[in-house]
């Protein structure tokens, strides 16, 4: 700049109303994009699963099932493509899909609230017993059940009380 002239370079940010609304808008846009996050987050399925031991009376005899089952609490419907059993002591999963006749078929749509369960067979027990014995080194303490959706994998632990109610039912089936 030529010190000898009177022009001079001053520099021009703008009145303070034009950063406040600059930083404003700015704000506003962070926050929308904050809040599109959050809710594409919250927007999906999610599923309750769980394993309980079931008593049905059959032409008036008491019959002990195990129900696999799956409570959509999500804010978008499920389809429950499969129920089945994995293990952090195992590679491989045991899926089941033959199920007791009184049993919801594949696949399950479960809107909010609802409830799709299946009751395994005997048959399918054994399977189960087989899959802890060579499996999982005849270990228990990482069995999970599962409940796979069209968009996901949806795990819980076994509770104890199942255990010991399975082991009572395989050996009275054994006999």
């Amino acid at each position: 700049m030529n010190p000898e002239t009177a022009d001079r370079y001053l520099l021009n940010l703008g009145s303070l109303g034009d950063w406040v609304s600059g930083i404003g808008a700015l704000l506003a846009v962070v926050v929308t994009l904050w809040l599109a996050h959050r809710q594409s987050l919250e927007d999906t399925e999610s599923l309750k699963v769980q394993a309980r031991m079931v008593v049905t009376i059959e032409m008036g005899q008491p019959c002990t099932w195990l129900e696999l089952s799956a409570v959509s609490n999500g804010k978008r419907p499920a389809t429950v493509t499969a129920f089945g059993f994995t293990s952090k002591h195992s590679e491989d999963f045991l899926g089941f899909y033959g199920y007791a006749t009184v049993s919801q078929p594949f696949p399950m749509m479960l809107q909010y609230g609802q409830k799709g369960s299946g009751l395994l067979t005997t048959s399918a027990l054994k399977k189960l017993q087989e899959y802890i014995e060579k499996d999982c080194g005849n270990r228990r303490d990482g069995l999970e059940v599962f409940a796979n959706t069209t968009l996901g994998n949806f795990c819980a632990k076994i509770d104890k009380n199942v255990y010991a109610a399975l082991d009572k039912l395989l050996i009275r089936e054994s006999v």
